[in-house]
């Protein structure tokens, strides 16, 4: 459970670090507001979808998440041996 947390944890951060969220418009360019408390029932709860926008920071972050995806298609262990 210590490394799931501390994963989103990290996960967060790095999202964070690189990229804007924000509330997604409608069509006439209004914000479409987030439900503040919006769950699903039952035993296992977790918020219910909601639309957002996310756009990277600057161009210098985009390389970096550039270069980390082709680096991590490379290490994948679970991707097949060519």
């Amino acid at each position: 459970m210590n490394i799931a947390e501390r994963s989103l944890h990290l996960l967060s951060a790095r999202l964070l670090w690189a990229c804007n969220l924000s509330p997604k418009r409608d069509a006439n360019g209004n914000e479409i507001p987030i439900p503040a408390y919006n769950y699903t029932a039952g035993f296992n709860t977790q918020p219910e979808h909601f639309d957002f926008d996310i756009t990277v920071r600057t161009a210098q972050k985009q390389e970096i998440i550039n270069c980390a995806y082709e680096d991590s298609k490379r290490t994948d262990p679970l991707r097949e041996k060519q």
